[in-house]
């Protein structure tokens, strides 16, 4: 059995800006911020 965790994770966070979403990949632990929708800018709570 391999030691590597598959797949990525969604991670809402507070720490940059006000609701960034970040996918993580379990495997390398990398970490991108993905850009907010039209929506999500025009409104003061998380991205749908």
């Amino acid at each position: 059995m391999s030691s590597r965790l598959p797949g990525k994770l969604l991670v809402e966070s507070g720490r940059g800006r006000a609701f960034d979403t970040h996918l993580i990949e379990l495997a390398s632990g990398r970490s991108q911020i993905l850009p907010r929708s039209p929506a999500g800018e025009a409104q003061s709570s998380a991205d749908v």
